[in-house]
């Protein structure tokens, strides 16, 4: 038993008194933005749940999420300047995450990159460029359910992993190829993030 202002409440009173919470149920939010969704639904926020990593090295684990449209301004090149004759070392063909960064560490010259890296999109800004097995195995794989992707014989798509010195990996989303290219040509960009 305990007293507040020299009054003294007993267990009984409190248990009488506090019947009816007994079914009251709190729900704390979810860390989880896209919660009991199934690709190609919006998730909090307004981007599309595209599904947890499989396959190619992904992370069985990671959920993702991809923005529902390209990102606008047109086609952007993977690298302009040093970095279309050098390497960056981003050649990780299943972690799109750390090969942004350490693309994005090195210049303002890979627009591809930056272009997600800089995103503010759906209260996130952790955004980045897939890699070339995510761009595969998530995107192309759920095209149809994520919707928003271009299609035909210009409907490339750049990935972050780097094929050589002055290459990197892009994914014709018309043919279903997977070209390792020059860095400097022109394709469409899609960021996805992780959580």
């Amino acid at each position: 038993m305990g007293g507040v202002g020299g009054v003294r409440i007993s267990y009984a009173d409190t248990v009488i008194n506090n019947a009816h919470l007994n079914n009251l149920t709190i729900n704390a939010p979810s860390a989880d933005p896209c919660a009991g969704l199934s690709i190609g639904q919006t998730c909090t926020g307004g981007a599309i749940y595209a599904g947890t990593g499989y396959g190619d090295g992904l992370t069985a684990t990671d959920k993702y999420m991809v923005t529902p449209s390209d990102i606008t301004g047109g086609t952007r090149a993977w690298a302009t300047g040093t970095y279309a004759t050098s390497s960056t070392g981003a050649t990780d063909l299943s972690n799109g995450k750390a090969n942004t960064a350490t693309i994005v560490a090195l210049a303002s010259t890979t627009p591809a990159a930056l272009a997600c890296s800089d995103l503010d999109y759906g209260g996130y800004t952790d955004w980045f460029l897939p890699a070339k097995n995510e761009l595969s195995t998530v995107l192309f794989a759920n095209r149809t359910a994520l919707g928003g992707f271009a299609v035909g014989s210009t409907a490339t798509y750049w990935s972050s992993s780097e094929g050589g010195t002055t290459s990197a990996w892009r994914h014709s989303f018309g043919s279903n190829a997977q070209i390792n290219i020059n860095k400097t040509v022109n394709a469409r960009v899609r960021c996805v993030r992780t959580y």
